[in-house]
């Protein structure tokens, strides 16, 4: 695993959806593991999903910013930061780390497959 997104983990232990993005496969209908957002609360910047694990089907859910921010906030899973630029740094770097790690488990299974179209 990266080492900011390491750095990021262990800083925010609490942030357990983006623990799930990483180490279950789960996606949504349209590939989607986390669709993360940032919204300032109180001069603080934070960091949230947008998709978020079912607790009843076990599936993913995709939510607006308003319902996904308020499941964050009582969840108190947000990822906090100081300036717009790191929550928004953050942002971007989940979302190309995801999809080279999608990247990578497709390039996995065509090398034990072979490639279908």
């Amino acid at each position: 695993m990266d080492s900011y997104i390491k750095d990021v983990l262990n800083k925010n232990p609490q942030a357990s959806w983006m623990k799930r993005a990483i180490f279950e496969d789960l996606k949504t209908l349209d590939n989607k593991t986390v669709f993360s957002g940032t919204v300032e609360m109180d001069g603080k910047h934070y960091v949230f999903p947008r998709v978020r694990k079912s607790l009843f089907s076990g599936k993913l859910e995709e939510y607006d910013d308003k319902t996904a921010i308020q499941y964050g906030m009582k969840n108190k899973d947000l990822i906090g930061f100081d300036t717009a630029e790191e929550a928004e740094e953050l942002s971007k770097y989940f979302s190309k780390f995801q999809e080279t790690k999608n990247i990578t488990e497709q390039d996995r299974f065509n090398n034990l497959f072979g490639k279908r179209y």
